[in-house]
């Protein structure tokens, strides 16, 4: 990754922001316009220096190397390979299913068989609409916005209307 790519200046981007209280996003949005054109090139030193970017590294000579935070390394690994997308999320899958088991030995069944009625019910449209969102095209990371935005809205009527108007 020598060159920033049209695709990750959005993620990485959004990573900044979130993460480093001294990134430029007057540049960044400089760059940002720009990475639509085709003769859009930028290093990943240029990003740096530009943006005063922090989840990438750049380091010349012996040893050297372009190095990233792990979110920023694993959004390109999820980029350029379906497969380990698939992994990385099978596996996620997996860790939290055992971190609740860890955490309630004494119980039977999983996280679902504890979940409220709204829960349920709002976990049951969040995957009907990621599906929806994925026959669309929408990225991963929008979908992942947009999702949470969406849960975030849901649980809050189901909660306000209660569980007994719900179910009538």
């Amino acid at each position: 990754m020598s060159k920033i790519e049209v695709m990750n200046t959005e993620y990485i981007g959004e990573w900044e922001s979130i993460y480093n209280p001294n990134f430029n996003y007057t540049e960044f949005g400089t760059i940002k316009n720009a990475a639509g054109s085709n003769n859009f090139v930028l290093s990943t030193k240029q990003w740096i220096l530009q943006t005063n970017a922090i989840g990438i590294i750049a380091k010349s000579g012996r040893y050297g190397g372009i190095y990233a935070h792990r979110d920023i390394a694993y959004h390109f690994g999820m980029w350029i390979s379906p497969k380990f997308q698939l992994l990385m999320v099978k596996e996620y899958q997996r860790l939290k299913a055992a971190e609740w088991r860890t955490a309630n030995p004494t119980l039977p069944g999983n996280v679902r068989d504890y979940a409220t009625v709204n829960q349920l019910i709002c976990l049951s449209n969040m995957e009907s609409l990621n599906s929806v969102l994925i026959n669309e095209g929408v990225t991963q990371s929008e979908r992942i916005t947009e999702l949470n935005q969406i849960a975030i809205s849901q649980m809050t009527v189901l909660e306000s209307i209660g569980q007994n108007k719900l179910l009538k």
